[in-house]
């Protein structure tokens, strides 16, 4: 899981505090089966690619991997993906701040949102699954996502 990670040149994207270069080991701590670990590291995410509901550049690589933490059957960790899903899709960044899609310049607020609607399924899989210890963190995501997905 999470193999691919390392592929994106993490130091090159923004994020609150210069580069971001920390992500990756950030977002593999967030399935840590320390708690301890898996808080600091929600901390640190939150705190550098939203920060205060401003969006960095990172964020938007970060959504692929907290989505592929959904699809698995890790069960530690994720109210803390779905928190940052929130927040990465309720975020804010000036319009200047883009994001390169199929050849497309696109505002990173906007890209952000719509890559975490357009898996929507997932969250609702988790609401659904009664077994869950999560439907109310799913719930909380969707629930963020209500208004602004009109």
């Amino acid at each position: 899981m999470l193999e691919s990670i390392r592929s994106i040149e993490w130091m090159k994207l923004k994020q609150a505090h210069g580069d971001a270069s920390h992500v990756p080991e950030a977002v593999e701590q967030l399935i840590s089966d320390d708690e301890e670990k898996r808080e600091k590291a929600y901390w640190e995410l939150d705190n550098n690619v939203v920060l205060q509901s401003d969006l960095y550049e990172a964020a938007f690589y970060i959504i692929p991997f907290l989505l592929e933490i959904l699809r698995s059957n890790i069960a530690v960790g994720r109210e803390h993906v779905y928190a940052l899903l929130a927040g990465i899709a309720n975020g804010f960044a000036p319009e200047a701040a883009t994001i390169l899609i199929n050849g497309k310049r696109i505002p990173l607020s906007i890209a952000c949102r719509n890559m975490v609607l357009d898996h929507i399924n997932i969250y609702l899989d988790e609401v659904q699954n009664q077994a869950s210890d999560y439907r109310d963190s799913a719930l909380d995501l969707l629930m963020s996502l209500s208004e602004k997905s009109t």
